[in-house]
């Protein structure tokens, strides 16, 4: 019997589905993700911490035993020195972090780029340099002329800041070298991969035939041009809840749609262009509802790593360890359903399904022709179907798919690799048609 899923209550109108929301959270991210935003948070709220610090001890909010608390002999020399020193080493240092990130991206691909400038270690690193050098230049403003001792408050809030400054600097230097490694690329990559699994798009349920076999009347069209970064799947799903009839996608997170291009299907009398709002297309793709960005990702490390200007398969070979544990994953995930039904059971919407059979293409397809050409990869590749189909609970479809892909992978391999290694690629390919076969 079939699972109804509750629709969820939308009204019936004919204004814009309204995205902006969507667009709204995908800004917040991208600013909350950007290199400037934490050092200008942290810049306003040193700024104001040192207005603060100076009111204080204007209104003489000085504890009695400070009264012999140690003070420098020129307070303005000690912040200036301060406000100086911390511009000049976050120029220096994140000039020359910024050529390793270069060299690491030309390596890798540019995701390491953006790991790097999302990372929030490195942006509290970065506002903590530069939210030194605004307190000290706001303190400068508000300080005596020359040869004036800081008052108490002061003087401590610009010790603290100084010496909080160089120990952040200190893990700073510790920490990124750990980040521009490949490992901790395809780490990143990997896990999140396997927590994408775990929100699923478009959701988990009853499948169905593919989107396309749906036959619909009236064609909803882009109206932009650029990559999917989001589908409102609730929206839509209310919308056709509301009007009683079937809304099918003929695009996914991910793909690319120019102006025009059928991006929805509609049931009824009429086409409502209005849908196109619950398809939000963006310049760039995002990680938020396209597992196949991400999968992409990996695939160009591996492609990238193996590529004859590179020549690292250990890393090739590490991106294929972590797809496996993917892929494994995938196996024991509910089926990525296409079909969604109202409570009553009456078909609602339709979208092309994203599982196995999708990972598994994606990602041994892109690396495949680059593979055979490493006596390595190709061994690790042949050894990841094999684990999937070991450590994974593959069914009679997936284990199929597995075994075309196998035996793929094993006929450009007799042909590119050396003669020597033939006999243990054939006994590699053999143990994992055995596994395959159980």
């Amino acid at each position: 019997m079939r699972e109804a899923v509750a629709p969820t209550p939308r009204p019936i109108h004919d204004g814009p589905l309204d995205s902006t929301r969507a667009r709204f959270a995908l800004l917040w991210r991208r600013t909350r993700d950007s290199y400037w935003f934490v050092p200008a948070v942290l810049s306003v709220v040193f700024g104001g911490l040192a207005v603060a610090v100076q009111a204080w001890d204007r209104a003489g909010l000085v504890p009695g035993w400070a009264s012999s608390w140690p003070v420098a002999r020129d307070g303005r020399a000690v912040v200036s020195m301060l406000a100086t020193v911390m511009l000049t080493t976050a120029g220096v240092t994140f000039s020359i972090t910024m050529a390793a990130v270069a060299n690491a991206t030309t390596l890798y691909g540019p995701r390491i780029l953006t790991l790097f400038l999302s990372d929030r270690s490195n942006q509290l690193t970065l506002g903590a340099l530069v939210a030194a050098f605004v307190y000290g230049l706001v303190v400068l403003v508000q300080q005596p002329g020359a040869g004036s001792a800081p008052a108490f408050w002061t003087g401590v809030t610009t010790l603290g800041v100084g010496l909080g400054a160089v120990g952040l600097l200190i893990f700073f230097l510790n920490h990124v070298p750990g980040t521009l490694h490949a490992s901790f690329l395809v780490e990143r990559l990997g896990r999140s991969l396997l927590a994408g699994l775990e929100r699923p798009f478009p959701w988990v349920g009853e499948a169905g035939p593919s989107s396309g076999s749906v036959a619909l009347p009236h064609a909803v069209r882009a109206s932009a041009t650029g990559y999917v970064s989001r589908v409102e799947v609730e929206a839509l799903f209310g919308w056709a809840c509301a009007h009683e009839t079937v809304v099918a996608l003929a695009v996914r997170p991910g793909d690319f749609v120019i102006e025009g291009q059928v991006v929805l299907w509609v049931g009824g009398d009429e086409a409502h262009p209005v849908l196109a709002g619950g398809v939000v297309v963006t310049a760039e793709r995002t990680a938020s509802q396209d597992l196949m960005f991400m999968v992409d990702e990996l695939a160009e490390v591996a492609t990238r790593a193996l590529s004859p200007g590179v020549n690292d398969p250990y890393t090739a070979m590490n991106t294929m360890d972590w797809m496996a544990a993917v892929l494994v994953k995938a196996t024991r995930c509910p089926a990525n359903a296409g079909w969604r039904y109202d409570a009553r059971g009456a078909l609602r919407l339709v979208s092309p399904p994203v599982g196995f059979e999708q990972l598994v293409r994606r990602y041994v397809e892109q690396v495949r022709p680059y593979a055979v050409a490493d006596r390595n990869a190709l061994l690790r590749l042949v050894l990841t179907i094999g684990r999937v189909a070991e450590v994974g609970t593959p069914d009679a479809a997936a284990r199929a798919l597995l075994r075309s892909q196998l035996e793929a992978v094993a006929s450009m391999g007799r042909s590119a690799v050396p003669a020597a290694d033939r006999s243990k690629l054939t006994s590699r390919v053999q143990s994992v048609r055995a596994l395959l076969a159980g």
